[in-house]
């Protein structure tokens, strides 16, 4: 008789147990992974307490090293000109992955500058994210206000580039046709081009 009780209560625990779990599982109500937090010591020949430290990085990115372009003389027949800037990209992500935004300052973000009456000088926006050492005037074209995503290669140790491997990290590439230039009229034409990174 009293095996036969210790039998059903062991079968009882163990459907309370069963059904514990499935309630678990159904209705997400299972215990949360518990939180550490400082514990303090007791009074004694020893005491003991302990904290928690914490530290959060958010994804960040910077540019830097930017220098003005110029181009100070062109005439018939000297063909497209083509300006190239290598700056330094920081990015807080894994393989130093970034996006890249050129936004010109012309109408609708336009790659344009102004000579004022004497109207406007297009030109185009190339990007280079080979990396330190392996940078080239081979770069993905790039749109006004347009987010390219699958740039690598940036800073991952240096804000400023000069962690292990210290150099530029990415080029920035300008071009003007020789149809435009040829077509502009004789004075200075002048414009911004505003670069923007973001982490990915």
């Amino acid at each position: 008789m009293r095996s036969t009780l210790v039998m059903r209560t062991r079968n009882r625990k163990r459907f309370i147990s069963k059904w514990l779990v499935a309630i678990c599982v159904t209705m997400m109500i299972c215990p949360a992974t518990p939180t550490y937090s400082a514990t303090q010591g007791t009074l004694g020949p020893n005491s003991i307490g302990s904290l928690v430290i914490r530290v959060t990085k958010p994804a960040r990115a910077r540019i830097s090293n930017l220098s003005d372009l110029s181009l100070e003389s062109w005439v018939s027949g000297d063909g497209n000109k083509t300006l190239t800037d290598d700056v330094c990209v920081y990015s807080t992500r894994p393989m130093g992955s970034y996006t890249i935004t050129a936004v010109g300052n012309g109408q609708n973000a336009a790659f344009t500058l102004s000579g004022g009456v004497n109207g406007t000088l297009p030109y185009k926006v190339y990007w280079n994210s080979g990396g330190v050492g392996k940078l080239s005037n081979a770069g993905r074209q790039l749109d006004p206000a347009v987010a390219v995503s699958g740039m690598n290669n940036a800073a991952t140790d240096s804000s400023t580039c000069t962690g292990a491997v210290p150099g530029d990290t990415a080029r920035l590439i300008v071009e003007f046709s020789a149809q435009s230039l040829d077509a502009a009229k004789d004075g200075t034409y002048t414009g911004f081009l505003t670069l923007i990174v973001t982490p990915t």
